[in-house]
């Protein structure tokens, strides 16, 4: 008469206590040949366990596998699209002049208004208007506002 045991603790069941005899020998023999390894692995998930480490890991799994269950095909192909749009934008020859500029300018804007005591009234304000370089960048700027103003 055979008898099966609960399963209680998560283990296979077991039939008369032959299946856990049958698996003893070869498991022992295979953590014989592996102990260094598996040594090192119950040290690593010790400290892990100690430090808290194992449980964040598990619930960075769990956000993981719910963010790849929350995922759909046109989830990801938007965000593909989207990827593409700033990979064209960051290639695009204009916009990289304009990023390498920006530092410099800012740097010197800021050079410039720290030897300025005070800002300039409306008629220093016309007196830089004569500066050709700086009707060019009002002009550069007024042209972009424009573009990227809301169409109606």
């Amino acid at each position: 008469m055979s008898m099966t045991n609960g399963n209680r603790d998560g283990a296979a069941p077991v039939v008369n206590g032959r299946a856990a005899a049958a698996t003893a020998g070869p498991v022992a023999e295979t953590l014989a040949e592996h102990a260094e390894s598996v040594a090192r692995a119950v040290r690593i998930l010790s400290r892990m366990e100690r430090e808290g480490t194992l449980e964040e890991l598990a619930d960075l799994l769990t956000l993981v596998k719910l963010m790849k269950d929350a995922l759909t095909d046109d989830m990801v192909v938007g965000l593909v699209r989207r990827a593409e749009g700033l990979a064209g934008a960051a290639t695009d020859p204009a916009l990289t002049e304009l990023l390498q500029k920006a530092p410099g300018a800012v740097r010197a804007a800021q050079a410039a208004a720290a030897r300025t005591a005070e800002p300039p009234g409306v008629m220093g304000l016309l007196k830089e208007m004569r500066d050709p370089q700086v009707r060019r960048g009002l002009a550069f700027l007024l042209s972009l506002v424009k573009h990227l103003a809301p169409q109606p």
